[in-house]
């Protein structure tokens, strides 16, 4: 039950911080749409994702770790504990200089990626904060892992929520009264130390025993984390190439404030993807405990459970992003920003894609299943860069889209393969039939919404919000509902439920007694 509770209170802490920053980003960036302009915003977002493409330098040192430490939490040994956060703790210091080295040394291709802001003066000291940004925050990062391995990550994340609410209120705050770009980003970088800073402090608290000295670990231990890490490696380029380079794409080739017209959408499906990712985080270090204390069969009964809800909530959410998305932006920051539908639904299966196929992923992150693929993830990376750069040429940002579209669809075949035979030694094609049930019921649910929506056509851009915001949430839901209703997850969730409710009142009548 413990499992079951730590999950709950990871998955609520998180819902609860990303309901607390998308109402806090969104409120930042109509501020910074409305005074700053989409230059500055597509600037933001270029060198956002040339950081993230940085974070490459981990090496996936983080997976493999954490795949380590699963078991000796579970059996409590915090001398091994010490030892393999000691080993973490200096990798992630050499990672930090391999990161500024690197960092510094893309400075002079800058001009290159980014077409359209000529005239814009101090890119290289923007870009300087962004790497200070990420290189400090790798000083600390280790601490937010071990937390989460330990299936703690709600305590990070309330914290979190706190310092996202604070940095989003001064932000606009130095926008509104200095309109200086400048201020706004040296604002973010003193908000995102004090962060990072307390993060360190709360986790010396909570875990005292890791700053005891401790002993280094042996080379078997070491290398075979190091064996791990090969297999991440071909992961996270191939995650990285998908997620984080149609912005420095989109840049190179059409422009910085096509940017920042995207990063107006992009801010909606962030927050959704990182509820999405949140939740998935939230469960992974759980579903570690279970592969390392419960039998095959329990594995795949539990796994088939956390697909089934990741698969409704991904399509719900990308049924969501579809309709309101465009109403949204032109609320917030005007007609001028809205893209053609036929691209948003792009941008939507995209999600939809990346998003689902996050229970197996987290599975295979887990159960550290990153050698026997490794190429597969290669393969992807490159067809996402040749595609979209070729496809941008021709069509603009259509071909950005597709191109990711293609890569992402190599993993969802690759993914379920791997795990299936590494974890559950059965074959694939269950998961694949129920893959394919989902995404159907997802385009079905949504076509219900699309013939509702376009029978009552509201002139009212509030009142067009709303009537979609109510088909979205009942008579989507009501679809899903009706073709899942004889599924055996749909059964399990509910006696899940049953059993998170009766142990809550349960913990109500010891406390009043």
């Amino acid at each position: 039950m413990s499992r079951l509770k730590n999950t709950s209170k990871n998955v609520a802490a998180s819902m609860g911080n990303r309901l607390a920053a998308s109402i806090a980003s969104t409120l930042s960036q109509v501020v910074f749409v409305r005074i700053l302009g989409d230059t500055y915003l597509g600037i933001n977002s270029l060198f956002g994702e040339i950081i993230s493409v940085l974070a490459l330098t981990e090496l996936g040192l983080e997976a493999a770790v954490t795949f380590y430490l699963y078991k000796p939490l579970a059996e409590k040994d915090r001398e091994k504990l010490k030892s393999i956060m000691f080993f973490y703790r200096k990798a992630y210091q050499i990672t930090a200089l391999l990161v500024t080295a690197i960092g510094l040394g893309l400075i002079p291709f800058l001009p290159v990626m980014m077409k359209g802001t000529e005239g814009i003066a101090h890119i290289v000291p923007v870009y300087l904060i962004f790497l200070f940004n990420t290189v400090f925050s790798y000083f600390f990062s280790y601490k937010i892992t071990f937390m989460i391995a330990d299936q703690k990550q709600y305590w990070y994340t309330n914290i979190l929520t706190v310092f996202d609410s604070v940095l989003a209120c001064a932000q606009c705050l130095l926008i509104l009264f200095t309109r200086n770009y400048y201020m706004y980003l040296l604002g973010n970088a003193t908000v995102n130390a004090a962060k990072f800073l307390y993060i360190s402090y709360w986790a010396n608290k909570k875990y005292p025993f890791l700053q005891e000295e401790a002993k280094p670990l042996d080379r078997a231990e070491v290398r075979g984390i190091f064996g791990k890490m090969k297999g991440i490696i071909f992961f996270k380029f191939s995650d990285t190439c998908i997620r984080q380079t149609d912005s420095i794409i989109t840049s190179a080739v059409i422009s910085v404030q096509m940017v920042g017209k995207i990063a107006n959408y992009n801010m909606f499906i962030k927050v959704i993807s990182g509820v999405a990712n949140s939740v998935m985080t939230a469960a992974v270090a759980s579903i570690g405990n279970v592969l390392v204390t419960e039998k095959t069969e329990d594995k795949l009964r539990i796994f088939k459970t956390f697909d089934f809800l990741g698969g409704w909530f991904c399509g719900w959410c990308s049924i969501c992003l579809f309709f309101l998305m465009t109403p949204a932006v032109e609320l917030l920051y005007g007609g001028q920003y809205v893209l053609p539908q036929y691209v948003i639904f792009l941008v939507c299966m995209n999600f939809y894609l990346s998003t689902s196929r996050g229970p197996v992923g987290q599975v295979k992150i887990a159960a550290g299943l990153y050698e026997s693929d490794r190429w597969i993830p290669v393969i992807s990376a490159v067809l996402n860069i040749m595609i979209s750069v070729y496809a941008a040429g021709r069509w603009g940002i259509i071909g950005i889209y597709i191109g990711t579209m293609i890569s992402n669809l190599v993993l969802q075949i690759s993914f379920p393969i791997v795990v299936y035979k590494g974890v559950f030694e059965r074959s694939p094609w269950n998961y694949f039939r129920d893959m394919i049930r989902n995404l159907l019921n997802t385009l079905g649910s949504g076509l219900v919404v699309y013939v509702l929506s376009e029978a009552a056509p509201i002139s009212s851009l509030w009142g067009a919000i709303f009537y979609r915001c109510f088909l979205c949430i009942i008579v989507a839901n009501v679809f899903l509902l009706a073709a899942n209703c004889r599924r055996r997850e749909l059964k399990e969730c509910m006696a899940l439920a049953k059993r998170l409710v009766c142990a809550k009142k349960g913990r109500e009548r010891e406390e009043g007694q």
